[in-house]
Formats: C-alpha cells, structure tokens, sequence
C-alpha cells in the first residue's frame, strides 16, 4: 500500500505545487489563469475548472515549457471552431 501511494505522489503532477507551497486556491488560480482565455463561458469554465481540467491544465503547462510556438497555433484553431459553431444565415 505504501509503495501504491508513492507510486502516485510521483506521478501527480499537482504535489509539485504543493512542494512549491501553494495552495490549492492558489493553484485553481493558477489553473484559471492559463485556460481561461480558451473559454468563452467564464462562469462554467470557473464551475468546472479544477474537477475537469486539470489533466488538460497539465498537457498545457507540458506544451507550453517544451513548444511555446504550437499555443499560437492552438488559439488560431480555437478561433476556427468557435467561427464554425457560430448560426449560419442563409440568404435567398
């Protein structure tokens, strides 16, 4: 059992934070901060931030510390989806 919880101590990205002393608010924060701008329903996105998105949260920080560039690319994709979800007018 305790070579279990270690086992998952060293895979859990979060205890790094702890170590660093944060909190968990100051991590939900830090989590907020970096995605926030990808949604566009803030209140949801606040709802269902650290219980939904923290693997995604991981994948980011991953990105960003080894491929900055691909985040302009990411918002560019971004903004292609949220244009294609939008109602299309048809006109005579």
């Amino acid at each position: 059992m305790k070579k279990n919880i270690e086992n998952y101590y060293n895979s859990n990205f979060l205890s790094y934070f702890y170590e660093c002393g944060m909190s968990p608010e100051e991590i939900k924060e830090s989590l907020f901060d970096s995605l926030s701008t990808y949604f566009l329903d803030k209140q949801n996105f606040k709802k269902y931030a650290f219980s939904e998105l923290v693997n995604t949260w991981q994948m980011y920080l991953s990105v960003y510390k080894e491929f900055p560039e691909f985040l302009t690319s990411l918002e560019e994709v971004l903004n292609i989806f949220n244009e294609a979800r939008k109602p299309i007018t048809w006109r005579p």
